[in-house]
């Protein structure tokens, strides 16, 4: 779940994924948040809970409110009220604020946080066959900003991908990151989160896969793969099955620029190092990673496809090579709301 994503809830009803009871969305409306807001209208839903738009009461301001599924258990509580608290200490441009975090009447959590305008990258690529390489970088020259200012505060995201990164088209396309569901301080604990592996299997890192444990490098991994989605049309590991992604992240070099038809000098040299298998081999930071991407790209001013892109825009993708071996790889997880 994004927790501040701008559409239109399209059902009425939701339904309870454990209990199998429906909940009706309408329900919420009207209702108090905090003392000082009230909800106006369904935003959107996910797997633990449901996104409201709240405004309010005297000022009408608006505002996004994170409400908790009635059937989460006290673990998932527990990492509801933490992310609110780590967003609470974060005040970056580029990162979503929390302003409050409580209960609804009926003791369901909640978090108030800024309303976000705009479009998750993710639904964004879908709607536009193309996007600008200006564009492109600019989106990602923010994320790099939000990631370097987490990384400082010894803070790792772990589900850096376009879903959980809001685009404003209207702004200049400014930038978002959301969902912090699974963030954690770099060097403690997996506390509350269980035993499967966290994150979303297409911009994973290798130890993050390997459940090793991931520090800051694991982000910069995630954004180069997006990174080269949006520069090609496709993540480092274009595979069909979950199972075949974790096992190519973990034993296969990733598709590189030239393999999907872009031949531009010092190219693939980037990709590779932003997506070494070694932490130590990747770029020290995001900004340090976008430079060298705007550099080696500066030459290139025309467009560059996005996912899903037809063949009729010249692009040559070559399949990338079968995985032989299948790696019996359980309890895989994605990513908390995603």
């Amino acid at each position: 779940m994004q927790a501040a994503i701008n559409f239109e809830g399209g059902d009425e009803s939701l339904l309870d994924r454990e209990s199998g009871e429906t909940m009706s969305v309408g329900s919420w409306l009207g209702c108090p948040v905090g003392g000082r807001h009230k909800i106006v209208k369904h935003l959107g839903t996910g797997g633990m809970g449901h996104v409201f738009l709240a405004e309010h009461v005297t000022l009408g301001a608006q505002a996004a409110v994170k409400l908790l599924a009635s059937h989460c258990t006290p673990l998932l509580v527990e990492r509801f009220v933490a992310e609110a608290r780590l967003l609470a200490l974060l005040n970056h441009p580029n990162i979503v604020k929390v302003f409050d975090i409580g209960e609804m009447v009926d003791e369901t959590p909640f978090i108030l946080m800024e309303h976000v305008p705009g479009i998750d990258l993710g639904e964004w690529l879908r709607r536009h066959e193309q996007l600008s390489l200006k564009r492109v970088l600019r989106i990602l020259r923010q994320v790099a900003s939000a990631l370097d200012y987490l990384h400082a505060q010894g803070i790792v995201h772990r589900d850096i991908k376009p879903a959980n990164i809001m685009v404003d088209p209207d702004a200049s396309d400014a930038v978002k990151l959301l969902d912090f569901g699974i963030a954690v301080r770099e060097g403690t604990s997996d506390v509350g989160f269980g035993s499967g592996l966290l994150g979303t299997p297409a911009y994973m890192a290798p130890e993050q896969v390997a459940g090793n444990g991931c520090g800051k490098s694991a982000d910069l991994y995630a954004l180069g793969a997006l990174a080269l989605e949006l520069l090609t049309g496709k993540p480092p590991y274009d595979y069909p099955s979950l199972n075949l992604v974790l096992a190519a992240v973990l034993h296969e070099r990733p598709s590189l620029p030239s393999s999907r038809g872009i031949q531009i000098e010092g190219f693939d040299d980037v990709m590779e190092r932003a997506l070494a298998r070694e932490p130590g081999a990747r770029y020290r930071s995001a900004l340090e990673f976008v430079d060298a991407l705007t550099e080696v790209l500066s030459s290139r001013r025309s467009s560059v496809p996005a996912p899903r892109a037809t063949s009729a825009r010249g692009l040559v993708r070559s399949a990338a090579p079968r995985i032989r071996h299948a790696l019996a790889l359980a309890g895989a997880a994605v990513a908390w709301f995603a």
